[in-house]
């Protein structure tokens, strides 16, 4: 028996010299794998069998058995078996199977986009809960991916892992930032949320037009508190002209906070029950019937003169909201309690926009684990009317998948399309024209790892997840 316990990092390997009728524990093993590295997973690691090679035999694979106290970024510890069956031979190959291939903020993942270099492409800002660090702490910070593609193909690089040196107040955590144009002055300036309810603010200095410079953080921005884990966003909610904030919270409520000063100087009474604030805007609760707990993360969409309220929640899901306008002391509409069926993880926080240039709305969405999930979604930029797939598209299947040494892509009916593979990182690594109803797709020099599938035809586009082992 591999034995993992929650106040030890490393496993502990108990031999039975009994029988399989009467087992009898007789020797163990401290540390296991004694022979090569030993799997050191703080805190409270426990073992798994899987064939991870498809070599027919099983593998070890170590992972972290606990939240919050383990940690959160080298996640899988992988040993193939170069034994047999019988006599295993465990070999480390690393300690972040599958989780080298994506990006991965430790604990808590909260996007935005916004043009930080003024270059006319979005960028994207992700704040953090913070990555594992021993006894308790947390590493908390903002990370700074620079678009470095093109107005029709976006593609983000890595920049600055301390973003504006937010690090240093990290013993908050759960930084959720957000920006927009608070003093009036043309340029955006930033809010971050934060687990205690309240906001840091710092003012963008640069001038209109130009890449983003900001002044000292200040903290306890207005004396606006929430109660917890606030997660805001800037916008003109009541279009009086002056930016509104409209603020998450973890009991699941979304507070709105009227801006009652000028174009140059704003101002917002800190009591969310205080008219004209609204504590709980729309009537909006994405706490789960019974819980105390919503994580609401709300994304408010301006389709052209018609709002649409997107929200993340504790459960995962995303929630969304119309019949917003001249209504804000009213209950808005549910239009989706699960938009698009996302599930990816539990406290979800979206980030929408047409990073593309298509029309179409995009959206980057983090979770609690700490990752990034990538969707194009069915909302434009000039209508509250979710559109459905084109007919073609909606009866797209991909098989088989996972798949390893070619693809079948069933279209449904003869059309001129055009197949691109892309990578997790955004490259294009195959490409295939066809004029059938189905095409083949040959994996032969595709490295194994998860895809997406683009599928281009007459104007429109489907997308689908590919894993190619």
């Amino acid at each position: 028996m591999l034995l993992g316990d929650v106040t030890y990092s490393t496993l502990n390997l108990l031999r039975n010299g009994g029988s399989c009728e009467q087992a009898w524990i007789t020797d163990q093993e401290l540390g296991f794998p004694v022979n090569g590295v030993t799997a050191d997973v703080p805190q409270f690691p426990v073992a798994f069998r899987a064939d991870i090679d498809f070599d027919g035999l099983k593998d070890l694979l170590v992972a972290p058995n606990s939240v919050n106290i383990s940690e959160d970024r080298n996640v899988l510890w992988a040993y193939p078996n170069a034994g047999t069956a019988d006599m295993p031979d465990f070999q480390y190959q690393q300690r972040d199977l599958f989780v080298e291939d994506m990006l991965d903020f430790g604990t808590g993942a909260s996007p935005t986009f916004v043009d930080y270099n003024a270059d006319g492409l979005l960028d994207l800002v992700v704040g953090t809960v913070g990555a594992f660090e021993p006894f308790g702490e947390r590493d908390t910070r903002l990370y700074l991916f620079e678009n470095t593609g093109t107005a029709q193909s976006p593609a983000f690089e890595l920049v600055d892992e301390d973003y504006l040196g937010l690090s240093v107040f990290n013993s908050y955590t759960n930084f959720a930032p957000t920006f927009g144009d608070l003093d009036g002055d043309g340029d955006e300036d930033i809010l971050v949320g934060e687990v205690l309810g309240r906001l840091f603010y710092a003012e963008n200095i640069a001038g209109a037009g130009n890449p983003m410079v900001f002044g000292p953080w200040q903290y306890e921005y207005m004396d606006i508190d929430v109660g917890s884990l606030s997660v805001p966003q800037i916008i003109d909610l009541d279009r009086d002209g002056l930016p509104d904030l409209v603020i998450g919270e973890r009991t699941g409520n979304i507070n709105f906070f009227k801006n009652i000063g000028t174009a140059g100087e704003p101002l917002f009474d800190a009591d969310p029950e205080a008219a004209p604030n609204i504590l709980a805007l729309g009537n909006i609760n994405t706490a789960i019937p019974g819980s105390i707990s919503g994580y609401s993360a709300p994304q408010i969409i301006d389709q052209q003169g018609t709002y649409v309220l997107v929200t993340g929640t504790e459960a995962g899901q995303l929630e969304v909201y119309n019949n917003i306008e001249g209504n804000l002391s009213g209950t808005f509409d549910l239009d989706s309690e699960r938009m698009g069926d996302v599930r990816v993880g539990i406290r979800t926080r979206p980030a929408i926009a047409d990073i593309d240039n298509d029309g179409k709305l995009e959206m980057i969405v983090g979770n609690e684990r700490g990752g990034l999930n990538a969707f194009q979604t069915n909302l434009w930029l000039d209508s509250t009317s979710p559109v459905a797939e084109p007919g073609w598209a909606s009866r797209v299947q991909v098989f088989p998948n996972p798949a390893r040494h070619v693809l079948h892509v069933q279209l449904g009916q003869e059309i001129q399309a055009s197949l691109e593979l892309i990578s997790a990182a955004g490259q294009v690594v195959a490409t295939v024209q066809s004029q059938e109803a189905t095409a083949l797709l040959s994996l032969q020099a595709i490295p194994a790892g998860i895809y997406f599938l683009q599928i281009t035809a007459e104007g429109q586009r489907a997308v689908r997840k590919v894993v190619v082992w």
